[in-house]
């Protein structure tokens, strides 16, 4: 699924967003500093731009959407 996102594909990005937005909009919630919907959207908005700049073999993707999704986070909160 991340090599069809790497090639911009939006079936993939609908189909990650149904797998793992509600964990992203979880770790969202942690923080009181930011809109949880805007982060979402925000993260995977990150994650399509992102795609092919990872090796995708090293990362499950779970593990890579909490990823960007903390690092996105993290730098709208240094904003």
């Amino acid at each position: 699924m991340l090599c069809a996102l790497a090639d911009r594909d939006e079936d993939a990005l609908r189909e990650l967003h149904r797998r793992y937005a509600r964990a992203v909009y979880a770790l969202a919630l942690k923080s009181d500093r930011v809109n949880p919907e805007a982060a979402v959207q925000l993260a995977f908005l990150t994650m399509m731009r992102r795609a092919g700049d990872q090796p995708r073999s090293l990362l499950g993707a779970r593990a890579w959407v909490l990823g960007v999704a903390c690092w996105t986070l993290s730098r709208s909160l240094d904003a």
